[in-house]
């Protein structure tokens, strides 16, 4: 068990707080801003240079149960909550703001829960998938709801050479998993929910996407009030 509170990490080399193998802990009223990898990171797979003997030892390599709340995730190079092979994760009143990847990417896991976040601006400077503020892959039983996604379009910080966030919500694979009531106002420029197909079981649905206008003129972008 573990308890990271009321902490600033940012700056780091790789991850903000990484909790590859890691379990049964709270993380709360955090800043992880800045970091060169993702703002909250588990890999899902052994580390390089790991022995067998370790592999063997440890057996695990994503996280579990792990109370995230209240927490500001932003500016950070990989993304802001990237989890690989975890389970029971429970993402709560965070703002995940500006990551330069997706806001959160939630693959190959069982049983989260992504409720009340505001969810702003991410997949900053990046093309494909990884311009996107939720991504939800190969996933059981998940739910996503009541949160709110916006791309700040009209954002000043940073260069709007591109129309991001392409993307509000991907979601591809899922079963027994609920997508719904997630307030979308100009979430994303090219698609609310981007459905990849594989989807069993779920509900994916009430979703209240409104796409922005955006014009493209020389030298950028600029989103029509």
């Amino acid at each position: 068990m573990f308890s990271v509170r009321r902490c600033l990490i940012m700056f780091n080399g790789e991850h903000g707080v990484d909790l590859t193998g890691g379990y049964d802990g709270w993380i709360i009223d955090c800043q992880l801003t800045a970091n060169k990898g993702a703002g909250l990171f588990a890999s899902g797979v052994p580390r390089d240079g790991m022995t067998e003997a370790e592999i063997k030892d440890l057996k695990f390599f994503g996280t579990a149960s792990v109370m995230v709340t209240a927490n500001r995730i932003e500016w950070n190079k990989e993304g802001g909550i990237l989890l690989n092979g975890s389970n029971s994760m429970q993402i709560t009143g965070c703002s995940i703001d500006h990551n330069f990847g997706p806001g959160i990417k939630l693959a190959n896991g069982t049983a989260h829960s992504v409720t009340g976040n505001t969810i702003r601006s991410n997949g900053a400077q990046k093309q494909g998938d990884l311009c996107s503020q939720l991504w939800i892959e190969n996933c059981n039983g998940v739910s996503v709801t009541g949160n709110s996604l916006w791309g700040w379009f009209n954002r000043k910080e940073g260069k709007f050479d591109y129309p991001f966030p392409y993307y509000g919500i991907i979601v591809k694979n899922l079963n027994g998993c609920i997508i719904s009531q997630n307030a979308m106002y100009h979430s994303s420029s090219k698609e609310g929910i981007s459905d990849r197909g594989g989807n069993e079981n779920s509900i994916i649905n009430q979703n209240t996407y409104v796409q922005p206008k955006i014009e493209e003129f020389e030298g950028g972008f600029r989103l029509l009030e």
